[in-house]
């Protein structure tokens, strides 16, 4: 009985339950698996500040590295700041500020040696001009070669600027505000005693919200509004998609209400490491930086793919990346674009037809075998194309699947099936089908 299977579509859509993360790492070209920060910057390139290895940048294929052999103070890197109208990258890291500009690297240090101290901790440009910086010393406003002290003698992990220009200051002993006409105030608990071990500020529709050790406090303007406890060390935060993401000691939480938490576990691709850093890029997918094992990033789990050149006529997956065939070209999926992205163009004479039996498949030595019906199975090595036929005792006998385990191939022909070697292609033995 003859069966033909014809994939034709003109838009694919994949839908995954819930949020799937990829891992990047070592092996895949981080100088270290400890990140600090992650930064995007107008390219949609990932910055990552490792604490030892230099910063990395990832432009969605591969990680370039910028290390003190480059230049920089040092490679225990702390937190990164990415200046998109000056085109420069700041570096805060342990006991130096560099600053990253086209090729040249600028030791700010000597600049501002007054007040750099060891384990530079926050960067931010929340007006032009004005570079805000935490560190040991305190936290301080970097201009015209001069360092304003914002609050001194007070360690602070990050800095927010409200709508009313009150700088609110997550400190490790006090949450403070301090106020545009430079008052402090000394945010506290409901039962009137310091907010310690303050971790990140964001806004967070119309509140203000601070992570301490393991609560999260919601403020509206100063006022405490609302505590939410047990969530065990937190450590960052992101808004996303009207989501509040919060990074801990044991791995990712997700609420949009406060009352519901969703924990991100090894289902979604995040084992329970220590989650350091939390961005999002320019797709509104989500990047996690954790101090063990590198970072993760978020594959898209409602992508939709139009392909603008033809209908694709067959897939494959070969490790983890999803290939297909067009009528022109051989593609691949690119994750970061959401697109299929041609790799090898098809010999003109091959002539696809939608009312052919198509399929495709990719062996050990990255060999690409084609089904193309009537013409048999097409074989692509490095760029190069071949025509592997088999006739039997009629002249119609179409390709119509094909199989690869181990070192074996299977062509599926009309009535036949032949077993070759990936290695040395030939006949070691064919099955005759009625």
């Amino acid at each position: 009985m003859k069966k033909y299977f014809l994939l034709n579509l003109l838009c694919i859509v994949f839908s995954l339950n819930g949020q799937t993360f990829k891992n990047l790492n070592i092996k895949d070209g981080l100088p270290s698996s400890i990140i600090y920060d992650l930064k995007l910057d107008k390219q949609n390139r990932i910055w990552i500040a490792t604490f030892g290895g230099g910063i990395s940048v990832y432009d969605g294929n591969s990680f370039k590295t910028i290390n003190q052999d480059n230049g920089l103070n040092t490679d225990l890197i702390r937190c990164l700041y990415v200046d998109t109208i000056e085109n420069s990258i700041y570096v805060g890291a342990q006991g130096a500020l560099d600053l990253i500009k086209k090729d040249t690297i600028i030791n700010l240090s000597k600049v501002y040696k007054d007040t750099v101290a060891p384990n530079v901790v926050y960067l931010n440009k929340f007006n032009k001009n004005e570079l805000v910086v935490s560190n040991h010393n305190g936290v301080f406003i970097y201009k015209n070669n001069q360092a304003i002290p914002v609050l001194e003698y007070v360690n602070v992990s990050s800095v927010y600027l409200d709508k009313n220009l009150n700088y609110w200051l997550a400190g490790r002993k006090h949450l403070i505000v301090k106020t545009k006409t430079g008052s402090k105030l000394f945010l506290k608990k409901p039962d009137s005693t310091n907010i310690e071990g303050c971790s990140d500020i964001k806004m967070f529709g119309d509140n203000i919200i601070v992570s301490a050790k393991n609560e999260l406090y919601i403020f509206n303007n100063f006022k405490l509004v609302n505590v939410v406890k047990n969530l065990q060390q937190i450590k960052c935060m992101l808004v996303c998609n009207n989501q509040l993401w919060i990074g801990t000691v044991k791995g990712l939480y997700i609420t949009e209400d406060f009352k519901t938490f969703k924990k991100l576990d090894k289902q979604n691709g995040i084992p329970e490491y220590e989650i350091k850093c939390l961005i999002k890029d320019k797709n509104n997918m989500v990047w996690v930086g954790t101090t063990t094992n590198g970072i993760y990033k978020q594959l898209n789990t409602n992508i939709e793919i139009t392909n603008s050149q033809a209908k694709i006529h067959a897939f494959c997956n070969y490790n983890n990346q999803l290939y297909g065939i067009t009528n022109t070209h051989v593609v691949k999926f690119n994750e970061d674009s959401n697109k299929f992205l041609p790799i090898h163009k098809l010999d003109k004479s091959l002539n696809f037809s939608v009312t052919f039996q198509n399929d495709i498949a990719i062996d050990n030595n990255n060999t690409f075998y084609i089904v193309a019906s009537e013409l048999g199975f097409i074989k692509i090595t490095n760029g190069k194309q071949i025509h592997i036929t088999h006739k039997l005792e009629k002249e119609d006998n179409p390709a119509i699947g094909i199989f690869i385990k181990d070192s074996l191939i299977y062509f599926g022909f009309k009535r036949s099936i032949v077993i070759g070697n990936i290695f040395f292609y030939f006949s070691v033995k064919i099955l005759f089908i009625s």
